[in-house]
């Protein structure tokens, strides 16, 4: 469901999974095994195993624990050379609505506590779709007071993110623009601004005018059904 990340370098893809005995959005991972993906694993990520009784708590750097089907694990994206995952959820103490969140890699087989990613870029309004690029510029997706996605960019100030801005009306229109990607060549979002289309991808001629160069993105195009256990890619 939602955004696929696809990690080059271990030939793996992570994608969110429903699933009917939690009743929530999970993270998965599968690897390309000679040419076939392998069954959808679920990722081992601290603080999030079995549920706990309603009303317990788990509390760890800004991150509370909920109960299932509440919450959930959408739209990853990878960065740091596929150390780090961003994604969105809704946990209760974020700052309101969905929010953009991070995990890193601990081990092969562990990743850490859920952490917010801040409030320069999250608000009571929603957050999503998060693309990092270079490890240096962050473009997301943040509604208005009119309950449209505009599309921003964050800037790294260090370890944090800060010196948000919105992009120009090149990508941004009065309907819903949101879930860009791309590379040095170009970039592709996903706009309503056509209405008798419904959504259509989009790809300006203009990239933004920013300091940082995009950094190189791989591409592959995946045809799958997350019910099913194998997925196929095409170059």
């Amino acid at each position: 469901y939602g955004t696929v990340a696809y990690d080059a370098d271990a030939n793996k893809i992570y994608f969110s999974k429903y699933e009917k005995k939690t009743k929530d959005y999970m993270l998965y991972e599968s690897t390309n095994e000679g040419g076939k993906w392998s069954k959808g694993k679920r990722l081992n990520i601290k603080g999030i195993g079995k549920y706990r009784k309603s009303g317990s708590t788990l509390v760890n750097a800004g991150w509370l624990y909920r109960a299932p089907g509440i919450s959930g694990f959408l739209n990853a994206n990878l960065a740091q050379g596929g150390n780090r995952i961003y994604f969105t959820s809704q946990f209760s103490s974020g700052k309101g609505g969905r929010d953009i969140w991070f995990i890193d890699k601990i081990s092969d087989n562990q990743w850490s506590m859920p952490q917010n990613i801040g409030d320069s870029i999250n608000s009571k309004s929603d957050q999503d779709y998060a693309f990092c690029s270079g490890d240096s510029l962050l473009y997301f997706a943040s509604k208005d007071s009119s309950n449209v996605f505009n599309l921003f960019v964050a800037h790294k100030v260090g370890e944090d993110w800060g010196d948000v801005e919105m992009l120009d009306s090149v990508y941004n229109s009065s309907a819903n623009d949101y879930n860009l990607i791309g590379n040095e060549k170009g970039l592709f979002f996903i706009s309503s601004r056509n209405s008798g289309n419904g959504e259509d991808i989009y790809r300006p001629s203009q990239i933004p005018e920013v300091e940082e160069q995009l950094a190189p993105f791989p591409w592959k195009l995946f045809n799958f059904d997350f019910d099913r256990d194998l997925f196929k890619s095409e170059q």
